[in-house]
């Protein structure tokens, strides 16, 4: 019985053994990693970039995971500073990107980008809870204000399922307090999620409530809170 923990600000993944009562650093250096690209030389050209962004997970830096899902054989990691979905092998001998340009941005299409930065793919804003279906991720998306998906599958596509990245520009910007249809819903800052039974149950965080999203169709209603904080 393993229990894997996002140890943010020592920047670090943890594995406690709950038989043992054992707990050893998996991923990570103690310290706050710059680099998101593993293995780019910073003189690198498009004729010597990597073929994989990889690294051995105790060997590289990481930088503020804030959340982490186990799917198969993988860890997917919630990488929030370098606006990320990172994916790290339970056997631990590979880490990296997995999906995200690392622009910070609420931008739909294809996971990750052969070259860093490179536009037409997909952007996150500090993604900060993960959950799943079994079929996709879902990520809270915390600075803009959104709900993503992102697929298992590496020749689908990221989309969000209530969000702003269907506008053209203030992505980051846009947020509020609003349920209703998937084009009128306003979140503020989500930082969590857990999906059950077709719906996508949210910490709608700086609005102070819980809402639950339908998975298919991003319909959006409040069930706790009243929008002010208090216990």
């Amino acid at each position: 019985e393993l229990l894997y923990v996002a140890d943010t600000e020592n920047h670090m993944i943890r594995k406690v053994d709950l038989k043992q009562k054992q707990v050893t650093t998996i991923a990570g250096r103690g310290f706050q990693g710059r680099n998101a690209w593993p293995g780019l030389d910073r003189n690198a050209t498009l004729d010597t970039l990597p073929e994989r962004y990889i690294a051995k997970p105790k060997e590289f830096a990481l930088n503020s995971p804030w959340a982490l899902w186990v799917h198969g054989d993988d860890l997917y990691i919630a990488m929030a500073g370098p606006h990320q979905i990172w994916k790290m092998t339970l056997d631990e001998s590979e880490i990296g990107p997995y999906a995200g340009n690392g622009r910070e941005d609420i931008v739909d299409g294809p996971l990750l980008p052969r070259q860093p930065s490179q536009q037409g793919y997909s952007s996150f804003a500090q993604p900060s809870g993960l959950t799943s279906d079994g079929k996709q991720l879902f990520v809270a998306d915390s600075e803009g204000s959104s709900i993503r998906a992102v697929p298992f599958s590496s020749d689908e596509l990221v989309s969000t399922i209530v969000g702003s990245a269907d506008l053209p520009h203030s992505r980051l910007f846009t947020f509020g307090d609003q349920d209703g249809k998937r084009e009128d819903v306003l979140l503020q800052h989500a930082l969590g999620v857990e999906y059950f039974g077709g719906r996508i149950f949210v910490a709608d965080t700086y609005n102070n409530k819980i809402k639950v999203v339908d998975a298919k169709t991003g319909a959006t209603t409040t069930i706790a809170g009243t929008g002010e904080p208090g216990a």
